[in-house]
């Protein structure tokens, strides 16, 4: 068992800070209920590419959530967990918009690493 120590400040119901033994701090928020209506998942529809891992998503709105198909061969279905967020297991897909609201990109995000950009 590791010898790591660590502090939990919980700041509200919803809220709460986790404090390393190095000091570092990393703040938690519960996610908010979201289910998005058909036109909300049409938005995230298309192909993003990421060419750090030379990787295609190809993404489909399938009520109430998306399918993700990688690089052309396995289809995930993914379940919508907070707004432009979501979710299968381990996996989490959150999109990203520019200064309009169109949806450009989404970072990736796994056990193994974090935030890998695709982009539209």
């Amino acid at each position: 068992m590791s010898e790591d120590e660590f502090e939990l400040h919980f700041v509200s119901p919803d809220r709460f800070v986790l404090t390393s033994m190095e000091g570092e701090t990393t703040r938690y928020r519960r996610a908010r209920s979201w289910t998005p209506i058909g036109a909300e998942l049409q938005a995230f529809a298309g192909r993003y590419v990421s060419d750090e891992l030379g990787a295609t998503f190809d993404i489909t709105p399938a009520d109430p959530g998306l399918t993700i198909q990688l690089n052309g061969a396995q289809t995930i279905r993914f379940a919508p967990v907070h707004p432009d967020t979501f979710q299968r297991g381990p996996l989490t897909v959150r999109f990203r918009r520019d200064a309009s609201g169109r949806v450009v990109a989404l970072d990736f995000s796994t056990p193994a690493f974090r935030a890998v950009r695709f982009t539209r």
